[in-house]
């Protein structure tokens, strides 16, 4: 949240940590999403897809995480290298840039609640990864 209570809205590029239980992204360490997460681990994420007439037929997830943020240039490094395989070289390095390891610090976050919709339909999930 901003200073005024207000969420804070921010697309990510992310990937699936294998085995765990984790979500993985980059945020700059200067940014508003950086500095709030090295200060409260707490993050909820969205992803929907809104049919223009059909509300019938908007699905989304929202996922509510607590999350662990580093400044380890390996774990940096290897969370780059993965956004590398996922989404390609120049992809990745348009949308993150070159000075990874100086600028940047990664969030991993470990959901608490998973809900998925479709229409009017609702339902939780829970990981059944191995956790970290």
């Amino acid at each position: 949240m901003d200073r005024l209570k207000k969420p804070i809205i921010q697309s990510v590029i992310f990937v699936n940590e294998p085995s765990k239980c984790t979500i993985a992204f980059m945020a700059k360490k200067s940014s508003q999403i950086g500095k709030n997460l090295q200060n409260n681990p707490y993050l909820t994420l969205t992803l929907d897809e809104t049919h223009l007439k059909d509300p019938l037929q908007h699905e989304g997830i929202m996922i509510e995480t607590t999350t662990r943020s580093s400044k380890s240039q390996s774990e940096i490094q290897q969370c780059y290298d993965d956004l590398q395989k996922k989404y390609g070289i120049d992809i990745t390095t348009k949308i993150l840039g070159m000075e990874i390891i100086t600028d940047y610090i990664k969030i991993q976050a470990t959901p608490t609640k998973i809900i998925h919709w479709e229409g009017p339909f609702y339902r939780k999930f829970v990981c059944t990864s191995k956790k970290v």
